[in-house]
C-alpha cells in the first residue's frame, strides 16, 4: 500500500466516523445511514392556546386581578401546559422568521419538571431537541429556567452545551418571566402534572 493509498484510506474513514457522529444528531441525513436515525419523543402530546407575549401577560395579570378584586389573602396563579405551549410556538417562530420549518413546538408540564420539545426541518435535515429545565423562583420576583438536560437527535449534550442552547433558542420567549406584583410577595412556585401553580400572598 502506498502512502497515497493510505492517506486516502484515512480521510475515507475519518470522513464515515464524523458522518455518523453528524447524523445522531439528525442535523444532517446522509442517505445510508438515514434508517438508524431515531429522533427523541416527548412523553405525551400537548395540544396548545396560541398566544404571543402580550397575550400571555394580560392572561396572567387578568387571573392576578380577579383574586386582588375578591380580597383574596392567599393567591394561587395558575398557567397551564396548553399555555405555556403557545407562548413556546410563538417565540420561536419570532426567532426563526421563517428561516426553517416548525413542524411540532410544545411544553410538557411534569412534577419533576418542564419539558421542552422542539421539531425543525431544513434541506439538509432536521432538528429534533428534547430539553428538560426546572423552573426556579429569584427573590426578585422573576423565574429563571435552569437546565437539567438535553438532547439534540440521538445525541446527549454535555452539561456545557445546554446553556448555550438555552441562550440561542430560549432565551427571548422564556429565559425568565417578570413576576413581580406590587405588593404581593411570591410564596412558592409548584410544578404539578400539565399545570404551574404559583402561590402569591399579599403584604399589604
Amino acid at each position: 500500500m502506498t502512502c497515497a493509498t493510505l492517506l486516502i484510506a484515512v480521510c475515507a474513514a475519518f470522513f464515515l466516523v464524523v458522518a455518523y457522529l453528524v447524523s445522531l444528531t439528525g442535523i444532517v441525513e446522509f442517505p445510508v445511514l438515514k434508517d438508524y436515525y431515531q429522533a427523541p419523543t416527548p412523553s405525551r402530546q400537548v395540544a396548545q392556546q396560541k398566544m404571543d407575549s402580550r397575550e400571555f401577560e394580560a392572561l396572567i395579570s387578568s387571573r392576578i386581578r380577579e383574586q386582588v378584586e375578591d380580597r383574596v389573602k392567599n393567591m394561587a396563579v395558575t398557567i397551564n401546559e396548553k399555555e405555556v405551549s403557545g407562548l413556546f410556538t410563538w417565540g420561536i417562530a419570532q426567532g426563526l422568521r421563517n428561516s426553517l420549518a416548525i413542524e411540532q413546538s410544545q411544553v410538557a408540564i411534569l412534577p419533576t419538571g418542564m419539558e421542552l420539545f422542539l421539531k425543525l426541518r431544513w434541506s439538509l435535515g432536521r432538528i429534533d431537541l428534547l430539553l428538560q429545565v426546572k423552573p426556579v423562583l429569584q427573590t426578585d420576583g422573576s423565574v429563571k429556567f435552569e437546565p437539567v438536560s438535553a438532547k439534540l437527535g440521538m445525541v446527549n449534550l454535555p452539561s456545557w452545551a445546554i446553556l448555550p442552547v438555552m441562550s440561542n433558542i430560549f432565551a427571548k420567549d422564556m429565559g425568565a418571566w417578570d413576576l413581580q406584583a406590587g405588593s404581593m410577595k411570591i410564596k412558592t412556585l409548584d410544578l404539578k402534572d400539565g399545570k404551574i401553580v404559583i402561590n402569591f400572598l399579599i403584604t399589604n
